[in-house]
């Protein structure tokens, strides 16, 4: 699995207001198209987004 972080400006317009997002993805599109040789499958992304408010 990899991951990477995401942070976004807050929504109230303080300078101190952010919202972080890590996102954990993991890219299984070899084990589909093995699974499923003649589905045509082109990309299978596996992907969980953690919101972090500060």
């Amino acid at each position: 699995m990899d991951a990477f972080t995401v942070t976004l400006p807050g929504s109230s317009g303080n300078s101190g207001d952010s919202t972080s997002q890590v996102w954990l993805y993991q890219n299984i599109t070899e084990q589909v198209k093995a699974s499923f040789p003649n589905a045509g499958v082109k990309t299978v992304v596996f992907a969980q987004i953690i919101e972090l408010l500060f």
